[in-house]
C-alpha cells in the first residue's frame, strides 16, 4: 500500500526552472504526479511534477482582506495562469514588511470555501512543509494537520529559528525581535505535529534535534545529473562559475578569478549568473573575469560538463560566516556529481567546506594561500583531479542519487509501520 497523495506547502512551486522548485521536485522525484498536491505562493508549477495546484500569491492574500473578494486559488493548467504566476517579484525585505506580511496571512479571507472544497478533493494522507523565513506556512500546514488529522513532515535547508541576530537588515532592530517570536510560536505550535523532521545537512539535523521533540534524519539534495568523468585537463582550459551572485559571493570571485590569472596568465573565470548592476560593475572591472550572463538550467549542465573545473564560494566575513555555517549550497550535489572537478573557496567552519573537506571530493581552498596552491593543482595535476572524482563518486553514489528513502519514511509514518529507526 502506498501513500495515496501527500500535500506539499511552501514557498516555491514545485519546477525545474528556479532552484528551489527544483530542490523540492527532486526530494519527491519517489512519487508519482498522482501522490502529489502543492500549495504554494510564487513560481511557476510544472504540470509534469504535479496536476493538483493552489497558489496564494502575497498580493492575493492582501486582497483578500476585502471579505467581498473572492480569491479562487485552483491553478488551471493553461499558459496564461502560468505566465500571470511568473511576473509575480519578491521585493526587499525589511523586518516591519516581514510583520506585516505574517499578519496580511493571518487576517486574509484566502482561507474561505475554495480552499476548503480543495483540500476535501485531494484528500491528502500527510502533509509536508517546506519551511522558509515566514510563520505562516507552518501555521497553514498546522492547521490542516488538526482538522485532518494527518501527520506533518518538515523539511528544512536553513536553521531560521535559531537565528538570533538580525540577518535581514544587519543592524539592530525592534521589529526583527517581534518576527523572530511570531516565528519561533509557529516552530514551537506545529512541534506537536510534526512526525519527522528531514534536512539538507547532518550539522542542520542535529541543531533541530536538540531543541525540537521530533525525530530528525538527513537526506542530501539529490541530483539527476549525469556522470561523465572529466579527468584529464583540456587545452584550452574553461574554469565556470554557475549561479547565485548575492551575498557578497562576487567579491570572493574576484579573488579567486586574481589568482588564477597569476597561476594561469591567460585564463579567466566564466561567470554564468543573475546579478545587480553594482554587482556587475564591480566584476566588469576584473580584467581576469569573463561575464557570461544568465542560462538555462540544461545548459548549465552542458556547461558544467564541458568546463575543465568548477568553482564555488561563499564570501568571508564575520556575518556571512555566521549565516550561512549551516547552508549547503544547491550546486554542490550538482557539481560533485557531475564528473567535472569541483573547487570550493569558502571559511573552513561552514558545513559546505565541512562536508567537501571531509570526504575528500573537491579541492578545498580556506584562505588565499590554499586558494593558489589548490588551483594551480586542480589545473596541472591530472593524478590529484584522479583522486578527487575517486572520492566524488563515491560521494554521488552515498549521498547525492535519487533513492527511496523520503518515499520509505513517509510511508512509515502513514501507515504506522514503526519500521525506520533514527
Amino acid at each position: 500500500m502506498g501513500v495515496k497523495k501527500i500535500l506539499i506547502i511552501s514557498n516555491a512551486a514545485l519546477s525545474q526552472t528556479d532552484s528551489n522548485g527544483r530542490n523540492i521536485a527532486r526530494l519527491l522525484d519517489c512519487f508519482s504526479i498522482q501522490q502529489k498536491a502543492q500549495f504554494f505562493v510564487y513560481g511557476e508549477p510544472d504540470f509534469n511534477e504535479c496536476k493538483d495546484y493552489y497558489h496564494i500569491s502575497d498580493k492575493m492574500a492582501f486582497l483578500s482582506l476585502n471579505r467581498f473578494k473572492k480569491i479562487d486559488g485552483r491553478v488551471q493548467e493553461s499558459v496564461k495562469s502560468i505566465q500571470n504566476m511568473a511576473r509575480n517579484k519578491k521585493h526587499k525585505k525589511t523586518p516591519l514588511k516581514m510583520i506585516i506580511r505574517e499578519l496580511i496571512w493571518k487576517f486574509g479571507s484566502w482561507r474561505n470555501h475554495y480552499f476548503n472544497e480543495w483540500i476535501d478533493d485531494i484528500k491528502p494522507d500527510c502533509l509536508l512543509v517546506v519551511c522558509g523565513d515566514n510563520a505562516f506556512t507552518l501555521n497553514i500546514a498546522n492547521i490542516i494537520s488538526i482538522r485532518r488529522n494527518i501527520p506533518v513532515i518538515l523539511y528544512s535547508t536553513e536553521e531560521y529559528p535559531f537565528k538570533d541576530y538580525n540577518y535581514v537588515t544587519k543592524r539592530p532592530s525592534i521589529f526583527y525581535n517581534i518576527w523572530k517570536r511570531i516565528i519561533d510560536k509557529a516552530y514551537k505550535r506545529i512541534e506537536n505535529r510534526v512526525s519527522v523532521g528531514v534536512f539538507n545537512t547532518n550539522s542542520l539535523c542535529e541543531l533541530f534535534d536538540n531543541r525540537f521533540s521530533y525525530k530528525c534524519c538527513c537526506i542530501y539534495q539529490k541530483t539527476n545529473i549525469d556522470w561523465i568523468e572529466h579527468s584529464e585537463i583540456d587545452n584550452p582550459k574553461i574554469v565556470s562559475y554557475l549561479g547565485n551572485l548575492g551575498l557578497n559571493r562576487h567579491k570572493a570571485l574576484i579573488e579567486i578569478a586574481n589568482s588564477l590569472a597569476m597561476v594561469f596568465p591567460n585564463l579567466k573565470l566564466d561567470v554564468y549568473g543573475k546579478m545587480s548592476k553594482i554587482v556587475e560593475q564591480e566584476l566588469l572591472l576584473c580584467p581576469n573575469i569573463r561575464l557570461c550572463g544568465f542560462v538555462e538550467y540544461n545548459d548549465v549542465v552542458k556547461i558544467i560538463h564541458n568546463s575543465t573545473l568548477l568553482v564555488h564560494t561563499e564570501y568571508d566575513s564575520e556575518f556571512f560566516n555566521r549565516d550561512l555555517k549551516y547552508a549547503f549550497s544547491t550546486k554542490i550535489s550538482d557539481s560533485v556529481s557531475s564528473g567535472t572537478p569541483l573547487l570550493i573557496y569558502a571559511n573552513q567552519n561552514l558545513a559546505e567546506s565541512v562536508f567537501l573537506r571531509k570526504h575528500k571530493c573537491a579541492f578545498v581552498a580556506t584562505t588565499k594561500e590554499e586558494l593558489h596552491l589548490q588551483i594551480k593543482q586542480s589545473l596541472s595535476d591530472v593524478a590529484s583531479r584522479r583522486a578527487i572524482l575517486k572520492e566524488a563518486y563515491i560521494a554521488r553514489k552515498e549521498f547525492f542519487e535519487r533513492d527511496d528513502m523520503f518515499k520509505t519514511i513517509i510511508e512509515d509514518i502513514v501507515y504506522e509501520k514503526g519500521t525506520i529507526r533514527f
